[in-house]
């Protein structure tokens, strides 16, 4: 086992490799709930795979698919019911980048965490029951389809990329799924949920010993090595793919999104350019900077600018949304504060550093978002100390240096929702 104490958060993790192959971290916290996470590097982007040599074009969908069918038992009982008899909380969430599935509780950890470890690396499916999820998962993307909101990110996100399957939707389509099989979820459920490619995250007031041992009675019986699996590479032009979309919808005010495609290079310091960028979104168009202030005080945009700042080994990109009834000129500004950068005032930069590592540290006091962030780091080819690291030790001239990166027009694309009439 390897113990880290890391100086800046306080925090300590201790990790380990089970003999089944399983990943663990162990976040230990004088707090009284427990929260754990069973992820997998395999998410709504992982589609062009080879598994034991074979080549997949998987459907657009398939990992929020089996997220949804990981909790249908083999013996026909639902995962969900057995962590509610404990008073467990379960839930599972599939991104870009990976799928997770999740419980926190009170009391009856142990129990309830090798309902995880058994029902995640377990698998059942027929083709009745595939045809029951249908249309569950079809409501599901019915409700995307109808909230501008989902329809203007998964804009903006056709608009920045050709080819990287980041710019299809995490659920897919009704006709994607639908070439769903029994057969293709088992292949990929083999390969992707065996505990040699899973990660366990623990925290809350528990050892690691004590993870351990429940891992060994999960586990007792020898296990076939996992199948190979290789992750086909995608060829994404740092052009966007398309400059402008305008979308007519059933809205009462027009909403925007600026963005501008940041592709990772292959040795790219991802937690030191994330931490780059988030800075530089906070200063330019975060909820107090002077942009997203002067723009509502003159009544061009309402409320306020909200930004996502993405950057991991596969996609990056910085994205800015905002409410407008002055849509024109407020990507105009948007554009222009960008192209307008320099270097940030020193008093902003901190204000903006101590916001996002104030942000980091609040999170530390919670075992959800704390075990959350560590995964969902290590699935981003990161690490969430060394984020927090990086953080800390970003200088101005840093976030220079990304914003210099983003000034290609080349790289900036817009989508607008606009009224109807």
């Amino acid at each position: 086992m390897n113990t880290e104490l890391h100086p800046l958060t306080g925090e300590r993790a201790v990790t380990f490799t089970h003999a089944s192959g399983l990943t663990v971290a162990v976040l230990e916290k004088p707090l009284h709930t427990y929260y754990a996470l069973l992820g997998t590097a395999f998410g709504s982007i992982h589609r062009e795979v080879k598994i034991d040599g074979v080549r997949y074009r998987l459907p657009d969908g398939t990992a929020h698919f089996l997220e949804h069918k990981l909790f249908d038992q083999p013996d026909g009982s639902d995962a969900f019911v057995r962590f509610a008899a404990i008073g467990a909380d379960a839930n599972a969430f599939t991104t870009y980048l990976s799928t997770a599935c999740l419980f926190d509780c009170t009391e009856h950890f142990e129990e309830a965490l090798e309902i995880l470890l058994r029902f995640v690396t377990s698998s059942h499916f027929t083709q009745a029951t595939v045809a029951k999820e249908l249309p569950i998962i079809g409501e599901e993307i019915a409700a995307d389809r109808d909230s501008p909101a989902e329809t203007l990110y998964n804009d903006i996100l056709k608009a920045l990329y050709k080819n990287h399957p980041v710019r299809r939707p995490i659920l897919g389509s009704r006709s994607s799924i639908e070439r769903l099989t029994p057969e293709l979820l088992t292949t990929v459920h083999r390969a992707f949920y065996h505990p040699a490619r899973l990660t366990l995250c623990v925290a809350g007031q528990i050892t690691a010993d004590a993870v351990a041992k429940i891992c060994d009675r999960v586990f007792a019986d020898p296990l076939p090595p996992p199948p190979t699996v290789e992750l086909l590479p995608v060829r994404e032009p740092a052009e966007v793919c398309k400059a402008r979309t305008v979308r007519k919808w059933s809205v009462t005010q027009p909403t925007v999104a600026f963005g501008i495609k940041l592709l990772p290079a292959s040795d790219e310091d991802i937690p030191k350019t994330a931490a780059a960028l988030e800075v530089l979104g906070c200063l330019l168009f975060g909820e107090s900077s002077a942009l997203s202030h002067r723009l509502y005080r003159e009544g061009t945009i309402s409320g306020s600018l909200s930004f996502e700042a993405t950057v991991n080994d596969s996609f990056g990109h910085l994205i800015v949304f905002a409410n407008t009834d002055h849509p024109e000129k407020t990507l105009s500004e948007l554009r222009s504060a960008l192209d307008g950068f320099n270097s940030p005032d020193p008093e902003d930069f901190l204000a903006c550093r101590r916001m996002e590592l104030g942000d980091l540290f609040r999170s530390l006091d919670s075992t959800e978002e704390l075990a959350s962030d560590y995964l969902a780091h290590r699935m981003e080819g990161s690490n969430l100390f060394a984020y927090a690291d990086a953080l800390s030790a970003l200088t101005p001239s840093d976030v220079t240096a990304i914003a210099d990166r983003l000034k290609d027009p080349t790289h900036m694309a817009e989508a607008l929702i606009l009224p109807k009439n």
